[in-house]
């Protein structure tokens, strides 16, 4: 048997199987990551929904009140501001 016969019958599988190693697909861990987070988007969302303290669409009223609220403020601050100047 001569050296090339003998690097042709050790593999590398072979040699990681002796050593009680094996091969991993990095892809398949990709797949299990994203499964994973994808999983944990809708477990979010749903808990979302469930525990929303109000409506979408009354919540985003509200917000949408209370940003012209500050903008209402801002701008009567900054007129008072040029009446005294």
């Amino acid at each position: 048997m001569n050296r090339k016969d003998l690097m042709k019958s050790f593999k590398t599988d072979h040699i990681l199987e002796a050593l009680g190693l094996e091969r991993h697909n990095p892809y398949g861990m990709i797949g299990q990551a994203l499964g994973v987070f994808g999983v944990g988007i809708l477990v979010g969302s749903a808990l979302g929904l469930m525990f929303a303290p109000k409506p979408g669409g009354d919540l985003r009223n509200d917000i949408a009140g209370r940003f012209d609220d500050l903008r209402n403020r801002f701008s009567s601050e900054g007129s008072l501001d040029k009446q005294t100047s």
